[in-house]
C-alpha cells in the first residue's frame, strides 16, 4: 500500500479565557452626543450620522473616521434630512441609508446613496416595504438587505418582512420574511455570504404590552431561507449594536430584560454556532449606539448621552494563540497535517480525533473572513480529509479545525 507522507506544521490552540480581546478609547466622534445613529464602512474608513441628541432634536451631519490618523472629518449632510432610527450599510465603494423617523411622527421609507469620492449624496428607489424605524440591515456581496422594524400599522406596529436591495438595478425585491417574530430595536451584522439578525423586542402598541427577545437567526440569499441558531448568549436583550471581524460576529452594549443599560459583548462563531462573553465594552454603560469594523477591528461610538468612540481587538487566532503539543481532553491530537503546502489549492489534511465527533472545518483569508466552510463527522483515530481551494487566489489563508470545544488553526499558502 502506498503510503502519504504529510507534512508537520506549527499548531495553535486558541485559549478562549485568554483572547477576549481589548478595547481602547479614540478620537471622540466629530458631532455632538447621540443616540440611534447609523454607521458602516466603505474601505478603511468608517461612516457615522443622523441620529437623536440629548435634546431629542433629529441631526443630520455625517462623518468620517480615518483609524490610520484616529481623526474625524465632517460629510457632506446626510441628503434625506434629520431622523433616528434609519439603517446604513456600505455596499462596494458606496454607503447606504434609508427609513427612520423624524419629527418624531414621520415614519420614512426613502433611501440614499453616498459616494465618498465626491462626497454628495443621491436618492434612490424608495424601500420596498412600508415606511418604518429602528429596523436592521446588512449588506452581503454586492446587495443590502432590511428587515424588522416598527411602522406604526395597528394592532401591532412591529414587522417582519425582508428586502433585498440591488445597486445595479435600483430595485427592491421582497425575500424570505425574518424566521422569527416581529420586532424593533433588534441587532445584525454580516459575516462573508450569510447575515444574522437577532435580540429585541416586539410591542404590541395598543395593549401596551412588550416582549424582550434573545433568538438569533442566520439569513442565506442564496437560499432565501432563515435558520434559527444558538440563542444569543446575553438573554433577553434590546438596542445593542453589533459587528463583524475575523469571520466572527459581536454584540454589545444595549439594555437588558431589567431596563438596565449594560456593557456586555459576546461574540459568535458561525462555525460552531457557539455564542463566548468577551471583554466588556470600554466605556460607560449605554444603549442605541452605534458600531462599525473596519479592517481587524470593531467600533464602537456614541450611544445614550456619549460621544466616544471605542475601538475592539479580538486578539483573534495567530496573534493571542498559545503553542501546545497536545491537548487530550479536547478529544484532539496534535497530529494534524497539510500535504502540499504551499499548493495550487488542492490539499490533503489528515487530523485524529481520540473520539466521534463532528468537526468543522474553515478557512479564512488574511483579513479573518470565511471563504470555506465544511462540516463532517469524524470517525475515532485518523481522518482523511481532501480541501478544494482551486477557486481561491494566490496568497496566505488560515485553516481552523474545531471539534468539541477546542480550535486547531494553521496556515495554509495557495500558490498557482
Amino acid at each position: 500500500m502506498k503510503k502519504i507522507l504529510l507534512a508537520a506544521i506549527t499548531l495553535f490552540y486558541v485559549n478562549e479565557n485568554y483572547a477576549q480581546g481589548t478595547w481602547t478609547r479614540k478620537a471622540d466622534f466629530g458631532g455632538v452626543a447621540r443616540h440611534e445613529a447609523v454607521a458602516f464602512s466603505i474601505g478603511n474608513k468608517g461612516y457615522v450620522g443622523t441620529g437623536e441628541d440629548q435634546n431629542f432634536n433629529d441631526l443630520n451631519d455625517f462623518w468620517e473616521y480615518n483609524p490610520a490618523t484616529d481623526s474625524w472629518t465632517q460629510k457632506a449632510n446626510f441628503a434625506g434630512g434629520p431622523r433616528h432610527g434609519a439603517v446604513g450599510f456600505g455596499i462596494g465603494n458606496k454607503g447606504y441609508i434609508g427609513t427612520g423617523l423624524d419629527a418624531h411622527i414621520n415614519r420614512r421609507s426613502d433611501f440614499w446613496e453616498y459616494d465618498p469620492v465626491t462626497n454628495k449624496w443621491s436618492r434612490k428607489a424608495n424601500f420596498g416595504g412600508t415606511a418604518r424605524y429602528e429596523a436592521q440591515g446588512f449588506a452581503i456581496g454586492t446587495k443590502g438587505y432590511i428587515g424588522t422594524g416598527t411602522d406604526w400599522n395597528d394592532p401591532v406596529g412591529d414587522t417582519r418582512d425582508f428586502w433585498e436591495y440591488n445597486p445595479a438595478t435600483n430595485k427592491w425585491t421582497r425575500k424570505a420574511d425574518f424566521g422569527g417574530f416581529a420586532r424593533h430595536f433588534a441587532t445584525a451584522f454580516s459575516i462573508g455570504n450569510k447575515g444574522y439578525l437577532g435580540i429585541g423586542v416586539w410591542v404590541n402598541y395598543d395593549r401596551d404590552e412588550y416582549d424582550l427577545k434573545n433568538d438569533f437567526w442566520e439569513y442565506n440569499p442564496s437560499a432565501n431561507i432563515w435558520t434559527r441558531k444558538a440563542d444569543f448568549l446575553g438573554g433577553d436583550w434590546w438596542g445593542a449594536t453589533g459587528f463583524s471581524i475575523n469571520g466572527k460576529g459581536y454584540i454589545g452594549t444595549g439594555i437588558d430584560a431589567n431596563d438596565a443599560d449594560r456593557r456586555g459583548l459576546w461574540a459568535y462563531d458561525p462555525i460552531r454556532n457557539k455564542w463566548t462573553p468577551k471583554a466588556k465594552f470600554g466605556g460607560d454603560a449605554r444603549a442605541f449606539a452605534a458600531g462599525f469594523s473596519v479592517g481587524r477591528n470593531g467600533y464602537i461610538v456614541t450611544g445614550g448621552l456619549n460621544n466616544d468612540l471605542w475601538q475592539y481587538s479580538s486578539n483573534a487566532m495567530l496573534a493571542d494563540a498559545q503553542k501546545v503539543s497536545s491537548d487530550a481532553s479536547a478529544g484532539m491530537t496534535t497530529s494534524l497535517s497539510c500535504y502540499p503546502n504551499p499548493s495550487r489549492g488542492s490539499i490533503l489534511v489528515q487530523y485524529r480525533t481520540d473520539i466521534s465527533q463532528v468537526a468543522q472545518f474553515a478557512v479564512r483569508d488574511i483579513q479573518g473572513r470565511i471563504v470555506f466552510s465544511k462540516t463532517e463527522l469524524a470517525e475515532k483515530g485518523i481522518n482523511t480529509y481532501h480541501l478544494n481551494l482551486n477557486n481561491l487566489s494566490s496568497g496566505t489563508y488560515f485553516l481552523q479545525l474545531a471539534n468539541g470545544q477546542k480550535e486547531r488553526v494553521t496556515k495554509i499558502v495557495i500558490n498557482k
